[in-house]
């Protein structure tokens, strides 16, 4: 189910970002979600995981992960996505560009939570 949550994983915080198989109006709505979370947590201290699966890139989609990528970069310690196909990873490219931050790309969550966590020691 696409929400925001923390998780723990390997004894570290982790905050979930799940978009997958979203339409813009949920993506929108987690995204602030994820703003409201992210407020209350401390610079440079978050990790997180971004699931894309499923979900329609156009021009709404990507305006408002970009506003989010751009909202959450003085949080973010380390980021991760997965579930990108190859038009999601252009895409992805175009939203570090603008952020100017790096989303490294896992086949899945588990890959990307060792990577996170490898991150954070």
């Amino acid at each position: 189910m696409a929400g925001a949550a923390f998780i723990e994983y390997e004894g570290k915080q982790i905050l979930s970002i799940d978009f997958a198989n979203a339409e813009l109006e949920e993506i929108a709505n987690i995204s602030k979600q994820v703003k409201l979370l992210m407020a209350k947590q401390p610079f440079q201290s978050v990790l997180t995981i971004t699931n894309v699966s499923g979900i329609r890139i156009g021009f709404g989609t990507v305006k408002v992960l970009k506003d989010l990528a751009v909202f959450n970069k003085p949080y973010v310690k380390a980021s991760a996505a997965i579930g990108l196909n190859s038009v999601q990873q252009i895409e992805l490219d175009i939203i570090m560009k603008f952020s100017n931050r790096t989303f490294p790309t896992f086949n899945s969550f588990q890959e990307a939570a060792a990577w996170l966590v490898s991150q954070s020691a």
